[in-house]
């Protein structure tokens, strides 16, 4: 076989369904609808700070007006509308890629930049995944037409797989060229008493952090594990499992963060969802749609979307939940469990060789 055609194997090998990519299309839609960015802030920022980072971006010359931020809002709330219900899903995916990027990018125009490029890609990419297959409007107008089902895209899941694994080797590479792995500095030790003096993170287990400030050992094994993790997760991409795994140790790891240093990396937690399958903790019947017209289908969106975005611009902001604890304990909580399957499995397997007439010694005659 060409190596072409082994690349080609590769990228289509997989074991997701349309109904586990439906299932997390309808979760990240609802996450990202509570955690709508507001955007019309960035109009009362002063203009001479304005100084966009490289990309797009640059194409603007001043920072947009109020009511063109508040559109631009508008305008994401809706189409993450069109997402939950799965209404031309490929396209909807698309345009919200590009809409929360826009924001995103206006948002980073002043200096400060948050890490929520996973979020970001995921409705880049899964617009190619079939993930508006299933439980949508969707497939049940392809069901209504007669056109053959969505089908799930194995090599889109890979896509995603692999740019996680791609931006998690920058950021070990970029630590690993600046010393990280040098016995005499810990420069985990450096960041949590930064956080701890400068910036008032004494939350959750900071005190208890601070108590074990002086063992050295301690920080360096976790200066190792973290460039180690960080580089090793685009290898792990090679294997589905392995990565299943690598991804679980992060989200661990995501929320060991929170807990020492009272940081959230909620948005990376979101977007593993995606590798998980969800339809194994109870099966949908394949088949399921959302019977609703085109007509209905742009009403409801519309509306969910008006209506949400309304809520974000009015007091009742307030009553909505503040979900970044909560996706990173759930997160840790599904990790745990995951990989305590996998070292029962690997330790049912170790016996079961053990016991195989293969493996035993045989007696002298």
């Amino acid at each position: 076989m060409k190596v072409i055609e082994r690349i080609d194997d590769w990228c289509r090998r997989g074991d997701f369904t349309v109904e586990d990519l439906a299932r997390y299309r309808i979760i990240y839609g609802l996450i990202a609808l509570v955690t709508l960015p507001g955007l019309g802030g960035i109009a009362a920022q002063p203009a001479a700070q304005f100084d966009p980072p490289p990309g797009p971006i640059m194409l603007f010359d001043s920072i947009p007006s109020r009511g063109a931020l508040e559109a631009l809002e508008l305008t994401i709330a809706v189409l993450i509308g069109f997402l939950i219900i799965g209404f031309k899903t490929k396209a909807t995916s698309l345009l919200l890629a590009m809409a929360m990027m826009t924001g995103s990018g206006l948002s980073y125009s002043f200096g400060k930049i948050d890490h929520p490029i996973f979020v970001l890609l995921v409705p880049l990419v899964m617009a190619f995944s079939g993930w508006g297959g299933a439980m949508s409007v969707d497939a049940s107008l392809a069901a209504r037409s007669g056109r053959p089902r969505i089908e799930a895209s194995q090599w889109a899941m890979r896509l995603l797989a692999f740019m996680i694994g791609l931006a998690f080797f920058t950021a070990g590479s970029a630590k690993l060229r600046s010393g990280w792995l040098d016995l005499d500095t810990q420069a985990v030790r450096g960041h949590f008493l930064s956080g701890f003096v400068n910036h008032d993170r004494h939350q959750l287990l900071a005190p208890l952090m601070l108590r074990v400030e002086e063992f050295g050992f301690f920080w360096e094994a976790l200066d190792w594990f973290t460039v180690a993790m960080e580089c090793g997760l685009v290898v792990a991409v090679l294997w589905w499992r392995t990565f299943r795994i690598g991804i679980a140790v992060a989200s661990l790891f995501h929320f060991g963060v929170l807990m020492m240093m009272n940081i959230q990396f909620s948005a990376n937690v979101i977007a593993y969802g995606a590798f998980v399958r969800w339809n194994l903790f109870r099966p949908t019947p394949p088949g399921r749609v959302l019977p609703l017209s085109s007509p209905v289908a742009v009403v409801l969106g519309l509306t969910l979307g008006a209506a949400t975005y309304g809520v974000h611009n009015s007091d009742l902001d307030r009553f909505l939940p503040s979900i970044g604890l909560e996706v990173l304990v759930i997160g840790a909580v599904f990790a745990s469990v995951y990989l305590i399957a996998q070292v029962v499995q690997i330790i049912k397997a170790t016996r079961r060789r053990s016991r195989t007439p293969e493996s035993r010694t045989p007696t002298a005659a």
